[in-house]
């Protein structure tokens, strides 16, 4: 059975969508479970062989990758179980977070609408600049129920979304667009009272 600290982190990160066989890795890696080379990294992966599906890990499945874990490194359960509960969820939240609050400065704003979302993530080089990659990013944004106000969490189940389908890094992509979010923000806003200063610019 699995320690409860540690079926909580992983019940949070089934919430942020991050239980796919590279998430889990990660977070190996940011616990310290295995060192962080290439090498290491796809010793780790080759043990999710076995899982039911890899964009979904359980959490019984991950478990079971830590005792095998446990056994090569001649530690015990316990001692992987603590490491993962200790350093790995909070190093791994870090990036949602800053997706958090760009998206919250951009939501105070009211420019949190389906257009401005895509350029935000045409603007990172999620997708190449072409017509049917933005088509393609766009209809992830279908059953969003309201275009010009779409939530946090459905953007960020978009973003994962997009991950998987662009081929890209959640981790990577979370940071670069709680890094760009100011200057998008600034791009927009800028534009409009650009555009209101025309407009009264032509009395």
């Amino acid at each position: 059975m699995a320690p409860k600290d540690l079926a909580e982190a992983f019940s949070n990160l089934e919430k942020e969508v991050k239980t796919d066989v590279a998430s889990l890795v990660k977070w190996l890696v940011d616990s310290k479970l295995i060192g962080d080379t290439k090498e290491e990294m796809d010793k780790a992966t080759a043990l999710f062989a076995s899982v039911a599906d890899s964009k979904k890990v359980k959490l019984d499945e991950f478990l079971a990758i830590i005792m095998k874990l446990a056994k090569e490194k001649s530690k015990t359960f316990e001692e992987l179980t603590r490491q993962l509960t200790e350093e790995g969820p909070g190093l791994m939240r870090a990036a949602t977070e800053g997706v958090s609050a760009a998206f919250a400065n951009l939501q105070k704003q009211g420019k949190n609408d389906v257009d401005n979302l895509v350029k935000w993530l045409k603007d990172i080089k999620l997708i190449d600049q072409t017509k049917e990659q933005e088509e393609k990013l766009r209809a992830l944004f279908n059953d969003v129920p309201d275009k010009k106000n779409v939530s946090v969490d459905k953007f960020k189940e978009i973003v994962q979304k997009a991950c998987d389908e662009f081929k890209k890094n959640f981790d990577g992509l979370a940071k670069q667009l709680a890094d760009t979010g100011p200057n998008l923000l600034q791009t927009l806003t800028g534009a409009t009272s650009k555009g209101l200063k025309g407009l009264l610019g032509k009395k």
